[in-house]
């Protein structure tokens, strides 16, 4: 019980994780998770602490955030989604879903539509800090 009190940093880089189950829950003082360069292609909202503050999911699989909007930690105020295959945000951009949120990574994805994102992340009235590096606009 001590070492899942113990860490408010987890960094799982590169490890072939391809699922995250409720075991990650037992981590009640974890403000950052680092999950880059994984095999995931989904993750429940609800599988995660509720103390994060940082997210990072970079060079995974997803084609969407769905699962990820569900019950999401509130207090989430960093989120990294760069390097995936990201075609469409609009569905999972909302103040409801992401109160906390003031920076949001979403470089090298296949957003089609960058105006059309811009209108969805402007109902985010918290978001300060924008990455859209290498958007693919031919999408």
């Amino acid at each position: 019980s001590f070492i899942f009190q113990h860490f408010t940093t987890l960094r799982l880089v590169d490890r072939n994780i391809n699922e995250v189950d409720r075991g990650l829950l037992k981590f009640t003082h974890l403000n950052e998770l680092s999950l880059t360069g994984n095999s995931l292609s989904s993750i429940k909202g609800s599988h995660l602490p509720r103390s994060l503050t940082i997210l990072q999911l970079f060079a995974n699989e997803f084609t969407d955030l769905q699962q990820l909007t569900i019950s999401p930690p509130p207090n989430l105020q960093h989120l990294g989604v760069g390097y995936n295959q990201l075609t469409d945000i609009c569905s999972y951009i909302s103040p409801f879903i992401w109160p906390n949120l003031l920076s949001l990574d979403l470089s090298h994805n296949n957003l089609g539509n960058v105006k059309s994102t811009l209108d969805c992340l402007s109902a985010l009235p918290t978001i300060r800090n924008l990455s859209l590096l290498c958007v693919d606009t031919t999408a």
